[in-house]
């Protein structure tokens, strides 16, 4: 039996897996996919080839046309598009807290005010 992964690898993985899946559900295509990741179309396949060896099912049929979500497929681009959108949605909300404001405020106005 082989000793267990450490949380990182596996939040590797899950990151992996949702950026993959989604960037090929999105763009249809491997070279799409690779764009939008900044990959080659190669290391998208071989990524995606051991996320639907990892996962035992699936995820893509391969077509002329490009490539086209299974059942499988869209479930799981449909929870990486939530996740995307949740870690958007935080780094939104993050943004600038520790920002604090400093330095000097000066105003000016007219005599009559």
């Amino acid at each position: 039996m082989s000793p267990p992964r450490p949380c990182r690898e596996k939040a590797g993985q899950a990151a992996e897996v949702v950026m993959v899946t989604l960037a090929i559900a999105e763009a249809g295509s491997l070279a799409g996919a690779g764009r939008r990741l900044g990959l080659s179309h190669a290391t998208v396949i071989r990524r995606l080839n051991a996320i639907e060896r990892r996962l035992g099912v699936g995820l893509f049929e391969r077509g002329r046309a490009g490539y086209a979500p299974t059942a499988a497929g869209e479930e799981l681009a449909a929870t990486a598009a939530e996740v995307e959108a949740e870690v958007l949605e935080a780094e939104r909300r993050l943004a600038g807290r520790d920002l604090r404001l400093s330095g000097s405020l000066r105003l000016t106005t007219t005599d009559t005010l």
